[in-house]
């Protein structure tokens, strides 16, 4: 729906306003699809906008009413992302973003390609070696240890092959 609504918005925008305007689509895109919001508001929502930004022209009415609507999702990002999203699309769209950002020129994968795994880099499983690694005490509780690595810098994206290989390695083989 925003892909539609943005060929819309694409003529009566310069490239400044054009770009603010596809920063904003994009985080209310993903804020609606984290918080598994209706789809067809947030295209109404969009139709809505560009409908009175035809009538009036004012390009800080709409930024406005997209900062607004942007506000109003409430969401915990630090429980979705360590805990419900941990092995989901969300973050797989942030370290794709982040992978993208490090290295524009680097073979370009598709974020929805299911080939693709998120792999932790300390595993689920508790090693002495990976306490050690972590600088966490061995005697550290599962639940300690769940909250260390379930957070998304302990996550990297991985063609399968290579996850497989490298399972419980050490940080230096990985």
């Amino acid at each position: 729906s925003h892909r539609i609504f943005l060929l819309g918005a694409w003529p009566l925008f310069g490239d400044k306003e054009l770009l603010e305007l596809v920063r904003l689509t994009r985080i209310l895109a993903y804020k609606n699809v984290m918080m598994g919001l209706n789809a067809q508001k947030l295209e109404d929502f969009y139709q809505e906008q560009l409908t009175i930004y035809r009538e009036n022209k004012d390009f800080s009415k709409l930024k406005k009413n997209f900062t607004d609507r942007i506000d109003d999702i409430h969401m915990n990002t630090k429980r979705y992302f360590e805990i419900e999203s941990e092995m989901g699309f969300a973050a797989k769209a942030v370290l794709h973003t982040i992978n993208r950002a490090l290295a524009p020129k680097a073979n370009q994968m598709s974020v929805l390609d299911k080939q693709i795994h998120i792999e932790h880099i300390a595993p689920k499983t508790k090693t002495k070696a990976w306490t050690d690694e972590l600088d966490v005490a061995e005697e550290i509780s599962p639940g300690d240890y769940e909250d260390i690595i379930s957070k998304i810098g302990n996550l990297t994206l991985l063609d399968p092959s290579i996850n497989t290989s490298i399972s419980n390695k050490s940080f230096a083989e990985k």
